[in-house]
């Protein structure tokens, strides 16, 4: 899904405002239009972990979370648990994200960490 600034309008830098006057999507956007047109596309929530305790950031997720795709399967049973550990350590502790992301989305959590994953590596 990338990071906050790929989920939340107005926290674009200068970079994707210009982007964006060509293609008005933000990528997370785009990637919830596709998962709710095929059914077998997975997405990770890695990068956001670090800024779960910033409303926008949070309430952008939830609505990934909950959105149903056109078959009224909600998008919860395709996303994906992560850390990307080497790029979220410059934000906090793997430990720290890890806490942070249990915390705030317990509701999900057996289905993000191992229900998920199994069904998406076809275990």
């Amino acid at each position: 899904m990338g990071g906050a600034t790929e989920l939340v309008r107005g926290k674009e830098d200068d970079y994707l405002k210009a982007v964006r006057k060509r293609y008005p999507l933000l990528w997370g956007e785009h990637i919830v239009q596709l998962m709710k047109q095929y059914p077998n596309l997975y997405t990770d929530i890695c990068y956001t972990l670090n800024e779960l305790n910033n409303g926008d950031v949070f309430n952008a997720i939830t609505r990934l979370l909950i959105t149903r795709d056109r078959f009224d399967q909600p998008l919860y049973k395709r996303v994906l648990f992560g850390t990307d550990f080497f790029m979220t350590e410059q934000e906090a502790t793997e430990n720290t994200l890890f806490q942070l992301a249990h915390q705030k989305l317990s509701p999900y959590w057996e289905q993000l960490t191992r229900i998920n994953p199994a069904k998406y590596l076809g275990y």
